[in-house]
């Protein structure tokens, strides 16, 4: 499974009927979301703000673990960890949740 590559940006509508509505899109200007903001939930307005700004953030933020999970697992004496670290199996996890493996 792969994603939209980054950078995803996002945008805001206000729709007479919808309301809030956030547009999530990539490098060329296409649509990958879009994702309404909900009075009526039982979420707080900012925290489904916040969300989406953590959604955004996905491919910058699986790049990212990608290449601690790369560091952390090469030999160059220059960085090498002498243990594992206790993060370590949070940030596998998290990569691996991000590309839908099911492993």
């Amino acid at each position: 499974m792969t994603h939209t590559p980054a950078p995803w940006t996002t945008t805001i509508d206000y729709l007479p009927v919808e309301g809030e509505c956030h547009w999530i899109w990539n490098a060329d200007r296409e649509i990958i979301a879009n994702l309404y903001i909900s009075p009526s939930k039982n979420i707080p307005v900012e925290e489904q703000r916040s969300n989406i700004c953590v959604m955004t953030a996905a491919p910058d933020l699986l790049a990212a673990c990608k290449a601690i999970n790369e560091w952390c697992g090469t030999d160059d004496a220059a960085h090498a960890l002498p243990f594992e670290p206790p993060w370590y199996e949070q940030l596998h996890a998290a990569i691996v949740k991000a590309k839908g493996d099911q492993s």
